[in-house]
């Protein structure tokens, strides 16, 4: 019993020295990235000194610039969830005709770098008169994180068991 106590006690030691090493780095690195963030804001403060921030968000609308991407943001967000979450659903538990086929043309979707279908995007989104549009942004937004998101939901789908969908369906749940 002695021998088993004084094991532990070096284990603590040996985890505390090491915790006080591993702090001490972690504190040095975030001292190195401090540092060039209060020289530039030192530096931004130099001639008019806060009126500088003051004239940058009266001059940029920067208010309006971040409410804008805001709206977009939520849009897309609740417009990706919404769509992978039936399409992950339907592709791990339904059974559909060319189920594979439709998975595989998702998983080949992966494979096309995004700086291919940025030119094609904009002549389509100019084409349907969407350019200066909230909905010219979250549509493709939405298309480009879609495929990305439906195979990590679809995974997650496939290690839920098929039995609690049956027990849901005794218990009146329909599909």
């Amino acid at each position: 019993m002695f021998e088993y106590n004084l094991s532990l006690k070096k284990i603590k030691k040996k985890t505390s020295w090491e915790n006080i090493i591993k702090f001490s780095i972690l504190s040095v690195a975030a001292v190195i990235t401090i540092i060039p963030l209060l020289f530039m804001f030192g530096k931004s403060l130099e001639v008019d000194g806060i009126f500088n921030y003051v004239n940058v968000i009266k001059q940029t609308s920067l208010i309006r610039n971040f409410a804008n991407s805001s709206i977009v943001t939520i849009a897309t967000i609740v417009l990706e969830v919404i769509c992978v979450t039936l399409a992950a659903f339907a592709f791990s538990k339904l059974q559909f005709p060319f189920k594979s086929i439709l998975y595989m043309i998702f998983l080949c979707t992966l494979m096309l770098p995004g700086a291919s279908v940025i030119f094609p995007m904009f002549l389509i989104i100019k084409e349907l008169g969407l350019i200066n549009n909230f909905i010219g942004l979250i549509g493709p937004y939405t298309a480009m994180i879609l495929p990305i998101n439906l195979i990590i939901l679809k995974n997650y789908y496939d290690s839920i068991p098929d039995e609690f969908i049956e027990s849901a369906s005794i218990d009146g749940c329909g599909r």
